[in-house]
């Protein structure tokens, strides 16, 4: 043999196409050249492994010779990812499932994906309900190549709670105003928003103790996100002033009529009542 293809190293996508070797003979012009095939011996996984191919030259007297090229074969590509879940920006309530990469490997036609689980790098805005999750892949071929790929999850918590109740408005006495009640509310990431009572306004009306009574509300999640709520009481003054003590009646003569004397009354929602002396009617007898 003058030429035989030489020893080479080469992916397992990329082996060589059988080689053709060139002989000399001392006597013969022309020699057979007979190509044997290959063997294959393993390796340590299934995509290393060694292959011999053997040639045999003869000439036309019947003298042969071999000679072989040994082919190592190595997989020392990992697993390219074709497709892995995208990026997104996600409520706290709304985070997606974890989904399925794909990829591809250049000698296992099954690679093995395994799911890695996530993890949370630190804040993402300051505020329980602003984070981030990054979710981890690898994907394993045959003989331990890998490589990981990410998403990440961009966590917002931008909704403000819901208030689920509100003491009710209500038209009332201005001596039974009722005490300030609590709304409730809930909110999608934060499971304890804070309730602030922030006042009431007063917007008068008619009389001194007819007005309308306004009560406000704010409720807040711990990313700050708020919403407000508002009870309105109408407060009227409809009753009237209660005479706690009148001048008794009494038999006199007709020389010796009282002075006019004062009563006293109280009212439900007037600390100090006018009374006015409307003058006396006289019935003969």
């Amino acid at each position: 043999f003058s030429f035989v293809p030489g020893p080479i190293t080469v992916s397992c996508d990329a082996i060589p196409s059988v080689g053709t070797p060139s002989v000399t003979d001392n006597c013969a012009l022309t020699v057979s050249i007979v190509y044997n095939g290959e063997t294959r011996t393993d390796g340590s996984c299934p995509n290393n492994y060694f292959l011999t191919r053997k040639w045999t030259a003869t000439d036309n007297c019947g003298n042969s010779t071999t000679s072989t090229q040994l082919i190592t074969v190595q997989d020392f590509t990992s697993p390219a990812f074709s497709f892995v879940p995208a990026d997104v920006t996600a409520s706290c309530e709304a985070l997606p499932a974890v989904g399925t990469p794909v990829a591809s490997d250049n000698c296992t036609p099954n690679v093995l994906i395994t799911y890695l689980g996530e993890s949370t790098p630190g804040s993402g805005g300051g505020c329980p309900g602003n984070y981030g999750i990054v979710r981890t892949w690898s994907a394993t071929d045959e003989c331990g190549n890998s490589t990981t790929a990410t998403q990440t999850i961009t966590v917002q918590d931008i909704t403000p709670p819901v208030v689920l109740t509100v003491p009710a408005d209500a038209v009332v006495s201005c001596s039974d105003i009722p005490a300030v009640d609590t709304p409730t509310a809930s909110d999608n990431c934060d499971a304890t928003p804070t309730i602030t009572y922030n006042g009431d306004t007063r917007i008068n009306g008619a009389c001194s103790n007819s007005y309308t009574l306004m009560r406000h509300w704010t409720i807040t999640d711990d990313c700050g996100n708020f919403s407000t709520a508002v009870q309105t009481l109408t407060v009227e003054d409809i009753t009237a002033p209660v005479f706690t003590l009148v001048p008794g009646a009494s038999t006199v003569s007709c020389d010796s009529i009282p002075a006019v004397d004062t009563p006293e009354a109280t009212d439900n929602c007037a600390a100090s009542v006018n009374i006015t002396y409307n003058g006396a009617i006289r019935q003969d007898g």
